[in-house]
């Protein structure tokens, strides 16, 4: 309640001092009357007019960048072949199975472990892993040789792209007291 009041104190006390005192004269005795006038809102400011032109947009057919390389395409391909070749040579440091040091060998080596990995007959219960791990060698021998051409592809074909020019045409217009100003970039 004590804060409405002090409230109310506040606005009261800046209206009364921001009101207009005129003093008219109108008897010739020295008789003075006082007009009070309360306060005058003060015109809205002027917001500033802002004229947003098209952009210009400049093209050159001749104008292409190219790149050295395709970095996109070839990081693809390195993250394909180093994913491949790293999980050969943790099979190659870990097995003991006759051929699986050839796996140490990039993208040769899965073919040639696979001519070492060793025959089982089919029918044999046992020549499931062995049939399994074979798969997996002509897997990793794709994975690997795709990954390298993959590579290859982003070095042999380079990436372009068009160079395009947009000019800043924002201009704006504010009102003065003498007039108006115009600026922006031109």
């Amino acid at each position: 309640m004590t804060r409405a009041i002090a409230i109310a104190l506040v606005l009261a006390s800046s209206a009364v001092a921001n009101a207009d005192i005129t003093m008219m004269d109108h008897s010739p005795v020295g008789h003075t009357d006082i007009v009070v006038n309360g306060p005058q809102q003060p015109p809205p400011p002027q917001q500033p007019v802002v004229v947003q032109p098209q952009p210009v947009v400049e093209t050159n057919p001749n104008d292409v960048d190219y790149d050295y390389m395709n970095a996109g395409v070839f990081s693809s391909g390195a993250v394909l072949f180093g994913g491949s070749y790293l999980a050969s040579v943790i099979v190659a440091g870990s097995s003991d199975h006759p051929g699986a040091d050839r796996l140490f060998v990039p993208v040769l080596g899965p073919w040639l472990a696979l001519g070492d990995w060793g025959n089982c007959n089919v029918s044999n219960p046992g020549c499931d892993s062995n049939t399994s791990d074979k798969v997996l060698l002509v897997a990793d021998g794709i994975v690997q040789a795709a990954g390298v051409l993959t590579m290859m592809d982003g070095l042999i074909w380079p990436s372009s792209h068009k160079r395009v020019v947009v000019a800043d045409t924002k201009v704006h217009f504010a009102p003065t007291g003498a007039g108006g100003m115009v600026f922006g970039h031109f």
